[in-house]
Protein backbone atom coordinates (compact mmCIF):
# COMPACT_ATOMS: atom_id res chain seq x y z
CA UNK A 1 0.00 0.00 0.00
CA UNK A 2 2.73 2.15 0.49
CA UNK A 3 4.47 1.87 -2.76
CA UNK A 4 3.99 4.15 -4.92
CA UNK A 5 3.15 3.62 -8.53
CA UNK A 6 7.11 4.56 -9.95
CA UNK A 7 8.69 1.36 -7.77
CA UNK A 8 5.54 -1.21 -8.85
CA UNK A 9 6.63 0.16 -12.59
CA UNK A 10 10.15 -0.82 -12.43
CA UNK A 11 9.26 -3.88 -10.55
CA UNK A 12 7.01 -4.57 -13.96
CA UNK A 13 9.64 -3.46 -15.94
CA UNK A 14 12.21 -6.28 -13.94
CA UNK A 15 9.64 -9.13 -14.84
CA UNK A 16 9.11 -8.29 -18.45
CA UNK A 17 12.89 -7.04 -19.38
CA UNK A 18 15.24 -10.10 -21.32
CA UNK A 19 18.30 -8.38 -20.42
CA UNK A 20 17.30 -7.56 -16.35
CA UNK A 21 16.40 -11.30 -16.55
CA UNK A 22 19.55 -12.57 -17.96
CA UNK A 23 21.65 -10.66 -15.85
CA UNK A 24 19.62 -11.72 -12.62
CA UNK A 25 21.44 -15.20 -12.93
CA UNK A 26 24.47 -13.67 -13.53
CA UNK A 27 27.41 -12.31 -11.40
CA UNK A 28 29.26 -8.98 -11.95
CA UNK A 29 30.24 -6.02 -9.72
CA UNK A 30 28.08 -3.98 -11.58
CA UNK A 31 25.07 -5.81 -11.46
CA UNK A 32 24.34 -5.26 -7.51
CA UNK A 33 23.75 -1.51 -8.05
CA UNK A 34 20.68 -2.28 -9.88
CA UNK A 35 18.91 -3.49 -6.42
CA UNK A 36 20.60 -0.41 -4.73
CA UNK A 37 19.07 1.66 -7.17
CA UNK A 38 15.69 -0.06 -6.53
CA UNK A 39 16.04 0.42 -3.48
CA UNK A 40 16.91 3.96 -3.11
CA UNK A 41 14.12 4.89 -5.75
CA UNK A 42 11.38 2.72 -3.01
CA UNK A 43 12.96 4.99 -0.17
CA UNK A 44 13.08 8.31 -1.43
CA UNK A 45 9.53 8.06 -3.18
CA UNK A 46 7.97 6.19 -0.61
CA UNK A 47 4.66 7.84 0.80
CA UNK A 48 5.71 8.04 4.70
CA UNK A 49 8.39 10.30 3.91
CA UNK A 50 10.41 8.93 6.67
CA UNK A 51 13.73 10.09 7.44
CA UNK A 52 15.16 6.98 7.95
CA UNK A 53 14.76 5.74 4.78
CA UNK A 54 16.62 8.86 3.70
CA UNK A 55 18.84 7.83 5.63
CA UNK A 56 19.00 4.21 4.19
CA UNK A 57 18.97 5.71 0.80
CA UNK A 58 22.17 7.41 2.01
CA UNK A 59 23.98 4.16 2.67
CA UNK A 60 22.48 2.61 -0.27
CA UNK A 61 24.51 5.58 -2.64
CA UNK A 62 27.51 5.42 -0.72
CA UNK A 63 27.41 1.24 -1.45
CA UNK A 64 26.47 2.25 -5.08
CA UNK A 65 29.04 4.13 -5.78
CA UNK A 66 31.96 1.75 -4.75
CA UNK A 67 30.60 -0.67 -7.57
CA UNK A 68 31.63 1.42 -10.62
CA UNK A 69 32.60 5.25 -11.14
CA UNK A 70 29.99 5.63 -13.36
CA UNK A 71 27.68 6.08 -10.53
CA UNK A 72 29.13 9.15 -8.72
CA UNK A 73 26.99 10.56 -10.74
CA UNK A 74 24.00 9.44 -9.80
CA UNK A 75 24.88 9.51 -6.31
CA UNK A 76 25.08 13.53 -6.86
CA UNK A 77 21.71 13.84 -8.67
CA UNK A 78 19.99 11.57 -6.01
CA UNK A 79 21.35 14.37 -3.30
CA UNK A 80 20.20 16.91 -5.50
CA UNK A 81 16.99 15.29 -4.99
CA UNK A 82 17.44 15.08 -1.27
CA UNK A 83 17.76 19.09 -1.13
CA UNK A 84 15.10 20.08 -3.32
CA UNK A 85 12.35 17.30 -2.01
CA UNK A 86 13.37 17.28 1.75
CA UNK A 87 14.12 19.31 5.20
CA UNK A 88 17.63 20.20 5.88
CA UNK A 89 17.14 16.83 8.24
CA UNK A 90 16.69 14.98 5.44
CA UNK A 91 19.51 16.19 3.71
CA UNK A 92 21.68 16.18 6.76
CA UNK A 93 20.62 12.07 7.17
CA UNK A 94 21.61 11.35 3.82
CA UNK A 95 24.92 12.65 3.40
CA UNK A 96 26.28 11.23 6.72
CA UNK A 97 24.74 7.80 5.43
CA UNK A 98 26.59 7.99 2.25
CA UNK A 99 29.72 8.69 4.06
CA UNK A 100 28.40 5.74 6.03
CA UNK A 101 28.28 3.78 3.25
CA UNK A 102 31.22 4.82 1.20
CA UNK A 103 33.26 4.37 4.54
CA UNK A 104 35.58 1.43 3.06
CA UNK A 105 36.07 3.16 0.21
CA UNK A 106 37.26 6.10 1.93
CA UNK A 107 39.87 4.11 4.23
CA UNK A 108 41.09 2.52 0.91
CA UNK A 109 42.11 5.50 -0.65
CA UNK A 110 43.30 6.80 2.24
CA UNK A 111 45.85 4.08 3.27
CA UNK A 112 46.58 3.24 -0.69
CA UNK A 113 47.38 7.09 -1.36
CA UNK A 114 44.40 7.79 -3.14
CA UNK A 115 44.84 4.63 -6.05
CA UNK A 116 41.03 4.86 -7.27
CA UNK A 117 40.73 7.93 -7.46
CA UNK A 118 44.06 9.06 -9.02
CA UNK A 119 43.25 6.00 -11.46
CA UNK A 120 39.56 7.48 -12.34
CA UNK A 121 41.03 10.65 -12.69
CA UNK A 122 43.64 9.54 -15.47
CA UNK A 123 40.95 7.41 -17.41
CA UNK A 124 38.57 10.63 -17.71
CA UNK A 125 42.11 12.55 -18.54
CA UNK A 126 43.53 10.06 -21.09
CA UNK A 127 40.57 8.05 -21.99
CA UNK A 128 40.13 4.84 -23.56
CA UNK A 129 40.20 5.65 -27.01
CA UNK A 130 36.43 5.67 -27.87
CA UNK A 131 34.12 8.39 -30.11
CA UNK A 132 33.21 11.15 -27.30
CA UNK A 133 31.67 12.99 -30.56
CA UNK A 134 27.68 13.62 -28.63
CA UNK A 135 25.63 12.15 -31.76
CA UNK A 136 27.81 9.40 -31.16
CA UNK A 137 27.12 8.49 -27.75
CA UNK A 138 23.50 9.51 -28.03
CA UNK A 139 23.50 6.59 -30.12
CA UNK A 140 25.18 4.15 -28.26
CA UNK A 141 22.73 5.43 -25.51
CA UNK A 142 19.83 4.57 -27.45
CA UNK A 143 20.90 1.45 -28.74
CA UNK A 144 21.89 0.38 -25.50
CA UNK A 145 18.53 1.25 -24.31
CA UNK A 146 16.68 -0.75 -26.93
CA UNK A 147 19.43 -4.03 -25.75
CA UNK A 148 16.78 -3.81 -22.60
CA UNK A 149 13.87 -4.62 -24.29
CA UNK A 150 15.30 -7.61 -26.63
CA UNK A 151 16.31 -5.15 -29.46
CA UNK A 152 19.76 -3.61 -30.77
CA UNK A 153 18.17 -0.74 -32.40
CA UNK A 154 18.54 2.93 -31.47
CA UNK A 155 15.16 3.61 -32.59
CA UNK A 156 13.81 0.97 -30.90
CA UNK A 157 15.86 2.63 -28.03
CA UNK A 158 14.13 5.94 -28.93
CA UNK A 159 10.81 4.67 -29.03
CA UNK A 160 10.97 3.13 -25.29
CA UNK A 161 12.12 6.32 -23.93
CA UNK A 162 9.24 8.01 -25.57
CA UNK A 163 7.10 5.38 -24.14
CA UNK A 164 8.54 6.04 -20.67
CA UNK A 165 8.46 9.41 -20.76
CA UNK A 166 4.74 8.89 -21.97
CA UNK A 167 3.81 6.33 -19.06
CA UNK A 168 5.87 8.43 -16.42
CA UNK A 169 2.82 11.56 -17.13
CA UNK A 170 0.39 9.60 -17.38
CA UNK A 171 0.94 7.00 -14.29
CA UNK A 172 3.88 8.50 -11.67
CA UNK A 173 1.12 11.26 -10.71
CA UNK A 174 3.51 12.47 -8.28
CA UNK A 175 5.69 15.07 -8.00
CA UNK A 176 8.57 13.34 -6.62
CA UNK A 177 8.19 10.56 -8.96
CA UNK A 178 8.51 12.61 -11.87
CA UNK A 179 11.61 14.60 -10.37
CA UNK A 180 13.71 11.83 -9.79
CA UNK A 181 12.71 9.66 -12.88
CA UNK A 182 14.16 13.36 -14.37
CA UNK A 183 16.99 13.62 -12.38
CA UNK A 184 18.06 9.69 -12.81
CA UNK A 185 17.75 10.45 -17.17
CA UNK A 186 19.70 13.51 -16.49
CA UNK A 187 22.71 11.21 -14.50
CA UNK A 188 22.54 8.64 -17.24
CA UNK A 189 22.32 11.09 -19.86
CA UNK A 190 25.73 13.06 -18.68
CA UNK A 191 27.62 10.28 -17.09
CA UNK A 192 27.47 7.69 -20.61
CA UNK A 193 28.80 10.74 -22.61
CA UNK A 194 31.74 11.69 -19.96
CA UNK A 195 32.39 8.04 -20.10
CA UNK A 196 34.72 6.95 -22.73
CA UNK A 197 34.76 3.57 -23.11
CA UNK A 198 31.85 1.26 -24.72
CA UNK A 199 28.80 1.65 -23.28
CA UNK A 200 27.84 -1.68 -21.73
CA UNK A 201 23.93 -2.47 -21.33
CA UNK A 202 24.40 -2.87 -17.06
CA UNK A 203 25.60 0.94 -17.55
CA UNK A 204 22.34 2.07 -17.88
Amino acid sequence: AIMPNSSKSVLLFFTFSPLLIYYSRATFNAYPSIFFTTFIMYALLNDRKDAKLDFAAGISAGMLVQMHYLLYVYAFFYLIFVAISRKIRSVVLFVIGALLGLSPFILFELRHDYFNVRAVFRHMVQGGGESVLLIDRLSQLLRTIGKIVGYDSAFAGLLVSIIALIGVKIVWKQTDSRRLFLLQSIAAIVSLIAYRGVIQAHYV
